[in-house]
């Protein structure tokens, strides 16, 4: 079930994943995907505790190891004037459109199009390895 909070806030409701896969079902495909790809996720921590729950009803040792960075985090340090750091604020500032916000692909896209303009704002700084991405600090 999804709990009341997150279908306020995301729209998204029991009804609308009733036939989706359990996470059981897509894990192992999911696992190989990332590999150990760096991962890059707007509020990285909370998307891997997720992760890292569903994973542990599984599996109850294994975690993601995967090496993350945060374009929450990155964002409060190359844009510190934005009144907030949320996916569609960063996205609107880079004029980056969100079809459909809260959906998976929709937000990784655009995800992937505000890490592209950070990789280039990192550089400007001498940031060009993921542990000095990591400890930026503007």
């Amino acid at each position: 079930p999804i709990p009341p909070f997150i279908t306020g806030l995301t729209g998204i409701s029991d009804t609308m994943v009733k036939d989706a896969p359990k996470f059981e079902e897509v894990m192992s495909d999911f696992m190989n995907f990332i590999g150990d790809a760096v991962i890059v996720a707007h509020n990285a921590n909370f998307d891997l505790r997720f992760l890292n729950h569903e994973i542990g009803i599984i599996h109850e040792s294994y975690r993601i190891g995967n090496p993350h960075l945060c374009t929450v985090q990155l964002s409060r340090k190359l844009l510190p004037n934005l009144v907030n750091h949320r996916l569609h604020t960063v996205a609107e500032y880079y004029s980056i459109y969100i079809k459909n916000r809260h959906r998976a692909s929709d937000d990784a896209f655009a995800t992937a199009k505000i890490f592209e303009e950070f990789l280039v704002r990192l550089e400007e700084n001498g940031i060009k390895d993921l542990l000095s991405a990591r400890k930026f600090k503007k």
